[in-house]
């Protein structure tokens, strides 16, 4: 499910709207480089989008990176898609917060 199918949906408008700009901007016309990234991540892969990949920054709370490769029609396109669980160990804000920490380690990629 996606932010908008949580409980707390509305907290993810705005200003806490879930920050994947930069991961499109990166890996947009980079697949192999966004799944080199989640490897480096111990993601899994997961049988979703042009790639796509179960990280889990804590045990037991998987988050989804779906990505879809643009092409001459549409734009590339990030998701972050999470397990209904997550609302029963996470307020919003945490979620939100835990989105953006794994980000920012997915554009630090490999060093």
């Amino acid at each position: 499910m996606g932010a908008k199918d949580l409980k707390e949906a509305h907290f993810f408008q705005g200003p806490h709207e879930l920050k994947v700009d930069l991961l499109i901007k990166r890996y947009g016309q980079d697949l192999e480089g966004f799944k080199a990234s989640a490897h480096f991540l111990e993601g899994r892969p997961v049988d979703l989008a042009d790639a796509a990949y179960q990280l889990f920054p804590f045990p037991r709370v998987p988050l989804y990176y779906l990505f879809w490769q643009g092409d001459d029609e549409f734009e590339p396109r990030i998701s972050v898609l999470f397990d209904r669980s997550i609302e029963e160990v996470f307020s919003a804000d945490v979620i939100w917060g835990l989105v953006n920490r794994v980000s920012t380690a997915l554009l630090q990629g490999p060093t």
